[in-house]
């Protein structure tokens, strides 16, 4: 890029994305975050005001690279513009969204072509199923765009034969369970709309069993044996990485789904009626923990280095749910925690809104370490009520409890009335110290959720704001440790 006069949209959403994975001395903070933001507004632009193939690709690497900064709503806009645009993707009486700004011709796309920009809908359709699941938001892409694309999806991601699984075979795979991911989000939505003893409490309860059946028959039935758990086929840890984020993800979306019976939110299902339902789903949510860290105790380094933030977002539903369960008087179960726990903080060091999943995991744990009872602490100061609640997601936890940067503007604001910030003593979580992360290498915080510089005005500070908690680049100040550790993490 760096010979480059005017790098394509691509090569620029490609160096935001790769930046949290970067090890190259020479890209600092400063320079990084100033080119990073300079690529994601000509992105945006571009795409805004000239759409075409190109810059909705060059969008969807951008949506990926925000939505693992955050689940609010700084990811909902760009996904929203990538959504409308993916609508276009298919040939219509003769319209076709054009290939770039300087194609000149309108002729409809060649095979190759139309494969491509097929793929390309895919993309953002498991995008989009990836970051609607952590909000109380329902999807813009609906039901009729997807149907148009429906009979593509074998025909550009499947295999002609399942005898070497490999990383296409098992998105092929992950697309239908982004299929149950809307059923199950649904749902959830439809649950947070009930009413105390309505009659549709007693339909949505019927539709409960109906897409939890329709998960269990899928993942222990439909999906074949070569994409099982015990997958002895694949060679390359990116076929392997596919693997553990798909299985993950059905765990995740169980845990997700059979929590709102756990411990629901409403009176009626906590009553004596549906004492043996809400047992039931307990069962299965522990069933489905247990199963998930026994996958994530066999991640080597090179494996978990690979995984995107969904897998870190179905340990984050895992790790909520034992901590829920602890706030109603249960004993925590420390060594399923502790497996989740380290693996969200090993993935903190690529992903920044793991790194704000860590952050509210160690504050509920010390709510739920407080003498006071859970339910009877102040709403604005203990996280644990609101995490208790099942009805509120990641995104709105995160929004909640992030620190404001007018008021901590004023309330740290330097002797001499110019604007800076300096760490309040203890961080956010009032002096939490890191767990003891046991062979996980344990990622520093680099940028506080309460620090904020702004002392150069001539330095862009946008991405050091505390709505995101760090920059896009992020050091890897443990990777010297871990690489002489041994590649299999041993977990007890």
């Amino acid at each position: 890029m760096a010979t480059m006069d005017d790098p394509t949209l691509l090569y620029l959403a490609l160096f935001g994305a790769a930046l949290p994975f970067s090890y190259d001395s020479r890209l600092d903070k400063r320079s990084s975050d100033a080119y990073w933001k300079y690529s994601k507004r000509r992105i945006m632009l571009e795409a805004i005001e000239e759409p075409s193939y190109s810059s909705l690709e060059a969008l969807t690497i951008l949506v990926l690279d925000i939505s693992g900064m955050t689940h609010g709503p700084q990811v909902w806009g760009p996904m929203a513009v990538a959504i409308k645009h993916a609508n276009h993707l298919r040939c219509v009486r003769g319209h076709v969204l054009r290939t770039s700004v300087s194609a000149t011709d309108c002729e409809p796309p060649s095979d190759s072509e139309s494969t491509y920009r097929e793929r390309l809908f895919w993309a953002i359709y498991a995008l989009d199923c990836y970051v609607t699941i952590t909000t109380a938001q329902r999807s813009q892409l609906t039901d009729e765009h997807v149907q148009h694309f429906l009979s593509t999806r074998d025909s550009v991601w499947k295999e002609k034969t399942l005898a070497q699984v490999t990383a296409i075979t098992v998105f092929r795979y992950q697309l239908d369970l982004c299929d149950l991911s809307r059923l199950v989000h649904r749902l959830y939505l439809e649950y947070t709309e009930l009413e105390e003893y309505g009659d549709d409490a007693l339909a949505w309860f019927a539709q409960f069993q109906g897409i939890t059946a329709r998960l269990d028959d899928w993942a222990n039935q439909t999906l074949p044996a070569s994409i099982g758990v015990a997958h002895s086929q694949p060679s390359s840890t990116r076929e392997i990485s596919s693997l553990t984020i798909l299985h993950l993800f059905i765990h995740g979306l169980s845990i997700h789904l059979h929590g709102l019976v756990a411990y629901p939110a409403l009176a009626l299902m906590n009553s004596l009626a549906y004492e043996s339902v809400r047992s039931e789903s307990q069962t299965h949510c522990l069933l489905s923990i247990d199963a998930m860290t026994s996958i994530l105790v066999q991640l080597t380094n090179q494996t978990t280095d690979k995984l995107g933030w969904p897998a870190a977002w179905c340990a984050w539903v895992a790790a909520r749910y034992l901590i829920v369960e602890a706030s109603y008087g249960a004993e925590l179960k420390d060594h399923l925690y502790h497996v989740l726990s380290q693996f969200i903080d090993k993935m903190s060091s690529h992903w920044q809104v793991v790194g704000k999943y860590r952050k509210l995991l160690q504050r509920a744990i010390l709510d739920l370490g407080s003498n006071n009872p859970p339910f009877h602490l102040e709403q604005g100061t203990s996280l644990l009520p609101a995490m208790s609640d099942f009805r509120i997601p990641p995104s709105d936890l995160e929004d909640r409890f992030r620190a404001d940067p007018v008021l901590l503007a004023e309330a740290f604001s330097t002797t001499d009335g110019s604007p800076g910030l300096t760490m309040p003593a203890g961080g956010l979580a009032g002096g939490v110290e890191s767990e003891n992360l046991g062979a996980f290498p344990v990622a520093q915080d680099r940028l506080d959720e309460t620090e904020c510089v702004m002392a150069a005005p001539a330095y862009d500070q946008w991405f050091a704001m505390p709505l995101y908690g760090s920059s896009a680049y992020q050091p890897h100040l443990f990777m010297a440790s871990s690489d002489s550790s041994s590649d299999t993490y041993n977990i007890g």
